[in-house]
């Protein structure tokens, strides 16, 4: 952006950049900013501060066309934002089909002009999946998701909602590991890849919370804060029917720290607290 924020007004920008969002073009943009701070300040259209307004709405345009291929002015991904934007429409997920479908769709609204596949193969490696891959101005993104359910009954507006306990966890995590992992393998693959982000959405606390120390899947523990990176493998007492088809290590280039984030919190509700973590796969 070429010009600071303080030179603009913080009232006009946010609903500026909304708007060139939502696809309008600027001559109506303006008239519509003109009509609803006009309208708010008790100030005639004609005697509004025309520059200061100008200036807002040339920056929020600037803004746009510098992330409107899914870049901010920090050159990232918005997916945090994608994810905000989706929590307020759904807070909860009947399956983890529903998850991927609905988090694809957002991101194609909010990017336009983006490629957007699902369960994606590269053609180098017919069995390496990925949840969904996004194509932004000639840049890969792959997303690779989880949506791990404790037992809840509950509604979200009309929709009524019965949650499995899927348990596993120990395997959950493993399987969260395993896909950033295939994504460091993606990676190799695909030309233009520019980063990957793994993505864990569940209700069932034991995810974020500590559990007790000594059991077969510690080292793939997602706890706040801990780092994983290495060779990450099952402990010692681990049974057959736990590590089927899971019996290699995890193995991990890049450092990743497992940092817990507020979904949604249906607190009338049992298990009705939402986290994600999110990691970002850049090699």
């Amino acid at each position: 952006m070429g010009l600071a924020f303080e030179a603009i007004n913080p009232d006009i920008f946010p609903v500026a950049l909304e708007l060139f969002r939502s696809g309008m073009d600027i001559f109506h943009i303006a008239g519509r900013i003109y009509k609803q701070f006009g309208k708010k300040w008790g100030v005639p259209e004609n005697e509004l501060h025309t520059a200061m307004i100008d200036l807002s709405i040339s920056e929020a345009e600037s803004c746009f066309e510098s992330n409107r291929f899914g870049l901010t002015n920090q050159g990232e991904m918005e997916i945090i934002e994608i994810i905000n934007k989706l929590k307020q429409k759904r807070k909860i997920f009947f399956s983890e089909s529903d998850f991927q479908f609905a988090l694809a769709w957002e991101i194609q609204k909010y990017y336009n002009n983006a490629n957007i596949r699902l369960e994606y193969c590269p053609h180098q490696h017919m069995n390496l999946y990925i949840d969904i891959i996004v194509e932004l101005n000639n840049k890969v993104y792959p997303i690779e998701l989880k949506y791990k359910t404790k037992t809840f009954i509950g509604k979200d507006g009309n929709e009524k909602y019965n949650l499995k306990n899927q348990g596993a966890q120990d395997i959950g995590r493993y399987d969260y590991l395993k896909d950033i992992q295939r994504i460091e393998q993606f990676s190799k693959y695909i030309e233009n890849y520019e980063y990957g982000f793994a993505i864990l959405l569940t209700n069932d606390e034991s995810y974020w919370k500590k559990d007790r120390k000594g059991t077969v899947d510690e080292q793939f523990y997602l706890l706040e804060n801990i780092i994983k990176t290495g060779k990450l493998k099952w402990g010692k007492n681990a049974s057959e029917g736990t590590m089927k088809n899971r019996n290699d290590p995890i193995k991990l280039t890049g450092e990743y720290k497992i940092i817990w984030n507020e979904y949604s919190n249906f607190n009338e509700n049992k298990n009705g607290e939402f986290k994600y973590c999110i990691n970002k796969i850049m090699l």
